[in-house]
């Protein structure tokens, strides 16, 4: 059984995929297309956290480690099929599919919930406003006075705002005589861009963005009706675009998706996004984004672009006593480094992005501190029970001497609660060392324009969160280790306070044995010294 790295959810004829698959391939990256069809002629076994795939000779075995390319999933194949169970297929299908991916967490590109929710366009237009991208006025409605309103000002179009199996018309104008059918259903107006010199559709994956143009011929409404095999698009590098393009994808919650713009003197102006979009058609697309989208379903995102190195507290203590110079910078200590949030120029469009990561990174910050304070705690502790267990060990030291050699075993419990609380006491002085810490700084605010300055303080103190936050961490972890020699050392400290109660009792008890036999000794004497004086 093969393990499996990506999973296509797509048609079997579907040339998107085909690109995709064998870009997946060429990476040496195990590949299965599915859809619902080809479930029902595979032999599947599904459990909860288990998905197997078994087809001709080959089974496959989905994981964590699987990325789900979820581009269309298609219709079962129902011949054969009576009415009623062939809509008990249509239904029940879906939910084997996604709900087995589902329960397997693998990582979805991108997850079917969220490409539901980005598929509404009210809520694309709705995200797009609040990232303050420009998009046409535009009006769901079946109010024949507010549509009237809206007509007397502008140019409209309508447009459908589903992508059902019904009609699908192109997008036209609307006149004033057709404004009488939105008392049929609501339907959204929109406004007709009449500035617009281009068409612009562009595709992202990840924090990537391509964009390709085509030139609007007078009065084209939807180039779809007048070119639909879309062969006048050219790939243009339009930088413009790209960070609006990528923002929105994130703002919607995918990762990839295609996007439908306006090219106007004033600036771009979106229209609409399609998280399963086509870009197959566009001149040059082959080259540049099956490469890229089997880079994206084949390599996790990584946000740690260096693993860093925490010295541990024994080699700090031997670097402490040895030759001044020897030791190496920071401790032996290297911070890891971080790549740039993607979300940063995102996050940056809001007025709270500032205050925000700020108090993120001076929380995570205290809590570094705060380990720091439970060291110093621990420390004062430790030292304590070590002068007790320094004293404890000289009594069972003496106690032993003074009644057989083979009494020195019961030293063993109080040496050993010395030496772990010693320990714990060394590892205590270790956590309030180097650390790493970061803030915005003022060169950071000398950038050119107001957004990317706002943009480089975001990521910086973002990074800064991270690096704290990872300081933390690794201070926690060897504040939890002093204390499991502390805790060694505590109980090794109670037994050997139970061998000294006991070897005071020993004491105690020949004490009183010495003691009354001195007494028996000097009573016997007195006795005899009576007896000896002669009588009168």
């Amino acid at each position: 059984m093969a393990k499996l790295d990506v999973l296509i959810l797509d048609n079997p004829g579907g040339r998107h995929a085909d690109l995709v698959e064998h870009a997946v391939i060429t990476r040496g990256a195990t590949c299965l297309r599915l859809d619902a069809s080809g479930l029902l002629g595979s032999t599947v076994n599904i459990r909860p956290g288990e998905f197997r795939v078994r087809r001709d000779a080959a089974e496959w075995q989905v994981s964590t480690s699987t990325s789900v390319w979820y581009h269309r999933l298609g219709s079962p194949n129902v011949d054969g099929f009576d009415t009623d169970e062939a809509q008990l297929v249509r239904d029940e299908t879906p939910h084997i599919l996604i709900g087995g991916l589902v329960s397997c967490g693998v990582r979805w590109v991108d997850e079917p919930h969220r490409v539901a929710r980005a598929e509404r366009k009210l809520y694309q237009l709705g995200t797009a406003s609040r990232l303050q991208i420009r998009i046409p006025r535009s009006l769901v409605t079946n109010d024949l006075t507010e549509a009237t309103r809206l007509c007397n000002d502008l140019r409209l179009i309508a447009k459908p705002l589903s992508p059902g199996a019904g009609i699908v018309p192109h997008v036209s104008e609307v006149a004033h005589d057709d404004l009488s059918n939105v008392n049929a259903l609501p339907v959204l107006l929109q406004e007709l861009v009449v500035s617009a010199v281009a068409d612009l559709r562009v595709v992202v994956i990840g924090n990537q963005a391509w964009t390709w143009r085509r030139i609007r011929e007078a009065d084209t409404i939807d180039w779809r009706a007048v070119d639909p095999s879309g062969l006048d698009f050219e790939h243009v590098a339009y930088q413009s675009i790209k960070q609006d393009a990528v923002d929105l994808c994130l703002a919607l919650g995918l990762t990839t998706c295609v996007q439908d713009w306006l090219d106007t003197p004033e600036g771009p102006v979106f229209l609409e996004a399609n998280p399963a979009g086509a870009w197959a058609f566009l001149r040059g697309s082959q080259d540049v984004i099956p490469p890229a989208l089997a880079d994206h379903l084949c390599e996790r995102p990584r946000t740690e672009l260096t693993a860093g190195h925490w010295a541990r507290p024994h080699k700090r203590i031997l670097w402490d006593l040895g030759r001044a110079g020897k030791a190496p910078s920071n401790d032996g200590t290297r911070a890891p480094v971080y790549a740039a949030p993607p979300w940063a120029s995102l996050a940056a469009r809001s007025p709270e992005a500032l205050s925000v990561v700020r108090r993120a990174n001076d929380e995570s910050i205290a809590a570094a501190r705060t380990a720091e304070d439970k060291a110093a705690r621990l420390l004062r502790t430790a030292l304590t029970t070590v002068a007790v267990s320094a004293a404890l060990t000289g009594y069972q030291l003496q106690f032993a001497l003074e009644h057989s050699l083979w009494l020195l075993t019961l030293v063993a419990p109080v040496a050993g609660a010395f030496a772990s609380l010693a320990i714990a006491a060394f590892e205590a002085t270790q956590i309030d060392r180097v650390g790493f810490y970061r803030h915005a700084k003022g060169q950071d605010l000398a950038q050119p324009g107001p957004r990317e300055s706002v943009v480089t303080v975001v990521e910086e103190e973002e990074a800064g969160r991270r690096l704290a936050l990872w300081t933390s961490k690794k201070k926690h972890t060897d504040l939890m280790q002093a204390r499991a020699w502390f805790s060694r050392g505590l109980s090794l400290l109670l037994l050997a306070a139970l061998v000294a109660a006991t070897s005071w009792g020993i004491n105690a008890a020949e004490s009183r044995s010495d003691e009354a036999a001195s007494h028996r000794q000097m009573s016997q004497t007195a006795d005899t010294s009576q007896a000896s004086v002669p009588s009168r």
